[in-house]
């Protein structure tokens, strides 16, 4: 299984939720620096199939102006902050590079894995915790109490308050996607995009088996091994937790779009 992977997108949960979820049978990896901006990944010709375009944003004062993308680090911890609570972003959230580690780690989610540096969200606790052993083995039933304080982080999001922090620093956002090496499209498409490949994920059939081949477990069910990275935490944070997941990514999402010159 991947070691890391940031299932919530964007603001909100988009920020806040998550997952950084480790798998403690590996030591863990550093922390790497992020280089801005990222090494370009390769880009498809095709255009995307939707088009959000969001709405201008309120005028803001002339002295709180846009920061930089290089200096928004603060200027954004302060804004999600004052709209989520210090508690949950001081607990979760890593303290640098948060906007561009959110753009690279939302266009990873619906890819096979998120790299290790691009990780927005600090270590979750506790080992994987797995009931038997050999062919036999499945994922505890307690395993999902590792990723609950998370998850309740995610519960208590106000999809309409995040979704002004993610307007206001939306440019900054444009900017860390096309510095990416997406010149010319648009990171509010990727996220609706991201959102609904995630909330699209099957719940698997419970108890879910896995196997351990080398050092990692992986999915004993072929189809789900198969999944993307972020559909694959999903499946292994138990059947409640990731509903709680995906019923908020559906709040956020409708408050994005609500936010469109599209609407729908």
């Amino acid at each position: 299984m991947e070691r890391s992977i940031w299932i919530g997108l964007g603001i909100g949960v988009l920020l806040v939720a998550g997952g950084a979820y480790y798998l403690n049978q590996q030591k863990q990896l550093q922390q790497a620096a992020l280089p801005a901006p990222l090494a370009a990944p390769a880009v498809s010709s095709a255009p995307p199939p939707d088009h959000y375009p969001l709405a201008e944003p309120q005028a803001v004062s002339s002295e709180t102006p846009l920061p930089g993308l290089n200096d928004s680090d603060g200027p954004f911890r302060d804004a999600l902050a004052k709209a989520l609570g210090l508690g949950p972003v001081s607990q979760f959230l890593l303290p640098n590079n948060l906007i561009r580690r959110i753009v690279a780690t939302v266009d990873a989610l619906d890819g096979p894995s998120v790299p290790a540096k691009v990780r927005p969200l600090t270590p979750i606790g506790g080992a994987f915790l797995v009931d038997g052993s050999g062919d036999g083995s499945v994922i505890s039933s307690a395993n999902a109490a590792r990723y609950r304080p998370l998850v309740n982080a995610v519960a208590n999001v106000d999809a309409a308050a995040a979704t002004g922090v993610y307007i206001r620093f939306y440019p900054l956002f444009q900017q860390a996607y096309e510095e990416l090496g997406y010149p010319g499209r648009y990171f509010n498409d990727r996220v609706i995009h991201v959102i609904d490949h995630l909330r699209a994920a099957p719940s698997p059939d419970a108890p879910v088996r896995v196997v351990q081949p080398e050092v990692l477990y992986l999915f004993a069910d072929p189809a789900l091994e198969a999944r993307s990275g972020g559909q694959k935490v999903l499946a292994r944070i138990g059947t409640e937790n990731a509903e709680v997941i995906k019923n908020k990514l559906g709040e956020i999402r409708a408050a994005i779009v609500s936010r469109t010159a599209r609407k729908g």
